[in-house]
């Protein structure tokens, strides 16, 4: 079935097919296959689906139907993610995964594959062998993972020194630097691994989490304060934007609660009460004016009080006394 511009297989299109022993999709447009695709290919021991669009290796759905695998070709495709969810009921011998997108992968993939003897990740895009991914490949008889873009300045290159030692490379040049700039091209082997490096890098790390921990915790704290401030916010910036465009008056005044909200400082309370505001609420003025005392919600903050009366007057009308302006940050406006 080579060549076919297949896209999609419904169903289980190969149900009936227990005896069928080698099965080559190559060169279609399959995007992802599932576990019901491969239904039935209980006697499959050869698979081939080189050359389409798979970008997600699904071992579970793959190799579970497929009882009597041995060998599996996935090469040439677009895969950029490697995924065993469980604990697989068959494994292949021989997987080749070359010339895809893989950068790395999260273990446990290619130790659940228990009977796999060879495996092929050259030309993908691997540039660490990190402590969880090299004891994935611990078992595994042959492991290509030549014409990778690896980084010479890595923590775990120790990794790779290793697993050079313990699998023969059989060409020169398959395994060189990609990072650092300077060292690129040479043959990763030809590089020396210092443990202190690991160290420094440990340090790093414990560095970078650190300071992770600090932006959060900060940017946590301004977060909580800007709440809890809201509205003295909201009140400067009514404030600024009245010093910068200038007072107009507005239209539909019959909508506004009051004519005025009143803020005086708490020592011309009596002056304000006694003498103010008859003066302008009794005939013929008869403003409507808004005053703590009198006219704030009781339960809701002062600063929402204010702002709501701020929002709901015409006009503010501040009363400048000496106590006032003498007032240091922090005193009770009313």
């Amino acid at each position: 079935m080579d060549r076919c511009q297949l896209k999609i297989l419904r169903g289980s299109p190969f149900i009936c097919l227990e005896k069928l022993q080698v099965l080559s999709l190559r060169e279609n447009e399959i995007p992802a296959l599932n576990e019901a695709t491969l239904e039935g290919l209980t006697g499959l021991l050869r698979l081939n689906l080189t050359r389409n669009r798979l970008t997600v290796f699904d071992g579970t759905t793959i190799l579970n139907p497929l009882v009597s695998l041995r060998i599996l070709d996935v090469s040439f495709n677009s895969i950029q993610q490697l995924r065993v969810e469980k604990p697989l009921n068959s494994s292949p011998q021989v997987f080749f995964a070359n010339h895809n997108g893989i950068t790395n992968w999260t273990p446990p993939i290619f130790s659940r594959m228990t009977e796999l003897k060879m495996l092929d990740l050259g030309h993908n895009e691997i540039e660490v062998l990190d402590n969880e991914m090299f004891g994935d490949l611990n078992g595994i008889q042959n492991v290509t993972l030549n014409f990778n873009p690896w980084d010479c300045s890595s923590c775990y290159l120790n990794n790779l020194h290793n697993f050079l030692d313990n699998h023969q490379v059989h060409c020169v040049g398959c395994v060189v630097c990609k990072v650092p700039e300077e060292q690129q091209g040479n043959p990763v082997r030809n590089i020396a691994w210092r443990e202190g490096r690991v160290r420094s890098c440990g340090t790093f790390i414990a560095c970078t989490l650190f300071r992770g921990c600090f932006v959060s915790c900060r940017a946590a704290v301004l977060v909580y304060g800007a709440y809890k401030c809201r509205w003295y916010f909201i009140y400067v910036s009514l404030y600024l934007k009245v010093g910068i465009r200038g007072y107009r008056r507005r239209v539909n005044v019959e909508n506004y609660e009051w004519d005025a909200f009143v803020s005086y400082h708490a020592s011309d309370s009596d002056w304000v009460h006694n003498v103010l505001l008859p003066k302008l609420e009794s005939p013929p003025l008869n403003f409507r004016l808004c005053v703590a005392e009198r006219d704030f919600t009781p339960g809701i903050p002062i600063t929402e009080n204010i702002c709501r009366a701020i929002t709901q007057s015409r006009v503010c009308l501040f009363v400048l006394s000496p106590a006032i302006l003498a007032a240091a940050a922090g005193a009770c406006l009313k």
